[in-house]
């Protein structure tokens, strides 16, 4: 009898479940937050139930692509929240299902981000011919800038570029096109004008994923993190249209590596967000310890993100970007033997060519003195495996996830910070067949920025030494 209740699209299957041979596996990949999280079931079908290549099998009779699958323990807890990606009959009679996070069926969905609210309302006033490039409008909001793109009725095709406007009255009355007409237009004809969305990161990444998948579970963090990068002026600028066919993966690998944001799935189901993998000092409420860690254990110093300096791209003026720069101390560089820079925007040969860049010079020097102050030195990483449960309480399941923050004590390190990047659990040995670390606290980052305290008297006069400096603590 398994201790978990599964249920595929709210029809309970869990006496079809054979636990052995459920996975579960996840990891942070180097594309900066974009996650893979899958889960294998294999289920009971002497019956041919499931079976896809019969008749009267349900996977069969429905389109199980996409029907959600969840899992909960024993104390009713859920554990894992999935859509169904692939199904397969094997020859001993049992159907195996694949199921992978939710947005794992819409990574290909083809993304739109650009503001078309802003100058909206405009109409094409009176007919116009095929072959002309000068088009009048009217009764619409703002001023329409020169070299936004605009269309006409319903259809995104053809698209124009406005390269100049008539806006001598006060209102944009009217605009010439890049190239002559394509169609005729007719008399209050809707004209649709885009120009390049200014946001932040975390609005942009809700949004995105909103509009692919409607019904995914996004927590609070995403509304958070808006509110604080928009108060702090940390802005970037998107110009993606749909004809520029980038993918849903592609778009949210771009804004997570722009804005130093990571997306992580909870076991729960619902998708959190935070900023970068480093401690951010809050305290720590789980733990684990040598107790719940086997072996082997492996310590090491990654590298793969190191970084010696940062080339970003800003908008310093209209139609005119910029590359802000810096680097760290040389000295950090010949203890590395780095050479690699971030560079998180390709540049362009046009300014319109841009697809994403920075709002101001002060959110690019946001971003990347943040990321280059801790990747200027190696990450230390543990490679392990785990038991399922904490030593002190079998009955406690360890609740793990990649992107879950805890304290970690083993060996050298005694309630250090750090965060899990990659983990894989089999249910045949009921144990994590593979844990991966990161130790993101900075106390052992001699050269990132380290918070300190100085030393003081129960009076509140800080202690110093005799050349009457104050004594510091980390």
């Amino acid at each position: 009898m398994v201790a978990v209740t599964l249920t595929i699209s709210g029809d309970d299957y869990t006496d079809r479940l054979v636990e052995q041979g459920a996975k579960v596996s996840q990891s942070l990949s180097e594309s900066f937050g974009q996650i893979a999280k899958q889960k294998t079931y294999a289920l009971r079908d002497y019956d041919n139930f499931f079976n896809p290549f019969s008749p009267a099998g349900l996977f069969a009779l429905i389109n199980y692509r996409g029907l959600e699958v969840v899992e909960t323990d024993a104390r009713g807890l859920v554990v894992f929240r999935g859509t169904i990606q692939a199904v397969q009959q094997t020859d001993d009679s049992l159907c195996v299902i694949t199921c992978t996070e939710p947005l794992g069926l819409f990574l290909d969905w083809p993304v739109e981000a650009t503001d078309q609210t802003t100058y909206a309302g405009f109409t094409v006033n009176g007919a116009v011919a095929q072959g002309v490039a000068v088009i009048p409008v009217e009764t619409g909001t703002g001023l329409i800038p020169d070299g936004a793109v605009v269309w006409f009725g319903q259809s995104k095709v053809p698209s124009y570029v406005a390269t100049t406007t008539d806006s001598t009255g006060g209102n944009t009355t009217e605009i010439t096109l890049d190239r002559p007409l394509e169609v005729a237009l007719a008399d209050g004809d809707a004209l649709t004008v885009s120009v390049p969305d200014t946001t932040t990161g975390p609005a942009a990444l809700k949004a995105a994923i909103q509009t692919a998948a409607p019904d995914v579970l996004l927590d609070g963090t995403f509304d958070i993190l808006a509110a604080s990068d928009a108060a702090a002026g940390a802005e970037i600028i998107i110009n993606v249209r749909e004809q520029d066919d980038i993918k849903l993966r592609d778009y949210v690998r771009q804004i997570c590596e722009m804005c130093r944001l990571e997306l992580f799935q909870k076991n729960d189901g619902y998708y959190t967000c935070r900023r970068g993998i480093e401690y951010a000092g809050a305290s720590l409420t789980e733990s684990l310890t040598g107790d719940e860690i086997c072996g082997p254990v492996e310590i090491t110093f990654d590298d793969s993100r190191l970084i010696i300096g940062y080339d970003l791209i800003y908008k310093r003026s209209a139609n005119e970007a910029a590359i802000l720069s810096a680097d760290v101390d040389s000295e950090l560089v010949r203890k590395h033997n780095g050479i690699k820079y971030w560079k998180p925007v390709p540049t362009a040969a046009t300014f319109a060519a841009l697809k994403y860049m920075y709002a101001s010079e002060g959110s690019a020097r946001f971003f990347g003195d943040a990321h280059l102050d801790f990747f200027c030195e190696p990450l230390i990483t543990v490679n392990c495996t785990a038991k399922r449960a904490y030593n002190s309480d079998p009955n406690q399941a360890l609740d793990l996830y990649v992107g879950k923050e805890l304290s970690l004590s083993l060996r050298d390190f005694v309630d250090e910070p750090a965060i899990i990047t990659a983990l894989e659990y089999d249910n045949d040995s009921m144990a994590y067949s593979s844990l991966v670390f990161a130790i993101n606290g900075r106390r052992y980052r001699a050269g990132a920025l380290v918070s300190s305290s100085v030393l003081i008297t129960d009076a509140g006069e800080a202690i110093v030494t005799d050349s009457f400096t104050e004594i510091e603590v980390w």
